[in-house]
């Protein structure tokens, strides 16, 4: 039987770039115009708008809790709430919110039954998010985006749940 002697001294890290670095790669901080560098500045880009998504940009509630209450208040008939939630532009399209819910009746005559938020979010260029809402009514389920703009620091829904 052979016996391994005991490690003399403290272990020491391994020196050098480590194996999955290609021999001869620059292993110290990033400088230069090079593509690594690029690399690092989308990755923070990408960081940030996800950043700005989850805490709602400033905004006291996020896309999807904006979208969430919306949805909630649109589905219970609600209009005041749902009506409150919409963008300037997309208010000036009625009268007041006992018009908006007129219309919305109008429109869906009781087929609607129920909406979820799927929490599906996606943000342009712009800083404007679609949210996914799938709605379940007497014809079946089908998916639909609720399109939110950031007005006066909140998220509010600019293209409903009829277009």
């Amino acid at each position: 039987m052979t016996t391994v002697p005991p490690p003399v001294g403290d272990p020491q890290p391994p020196t050098g770039p480590a194996p999955w670095i290609s021999p001869g790669a620059s292993t110290g901080p990033v400088t230069g115009t090079g593509s690594r560098r690029w690399l690092y500045v989308a990755g923070a880009g990408v960081a940030v708008v996800g950043l700005i998504i989850a805490t709602g940009g400033g905004s006291d509630r996020t896309p999807v809790e904006t979208a969430e209450e919306h949805v909630e208040a649109f589905v219970s008939g609600e209009w005041e709430d749902a009506y409150e939630l919409l963008c300037a532009e997309e208010r000036a399209s009625y009268d007041d919110a006992e018009d908006y819910g007129a219309s919305m009746v109008n429109s869906f005559g009781g087929a609607l039954h129920g909406a979820t938020v799927t929490g599906e979010v996606e943000q342009d260029s712009n800083g404007d998010v679609e949210v996914e809402v799938e709605l379940r009514s007497v014809f079946g389920t089908g998916d639909q985006q609720l399109d939110l703009v950031l007005e006066d620091g909140e998220y509010l829904v600019c293209e409903g749940l009829l277009e």
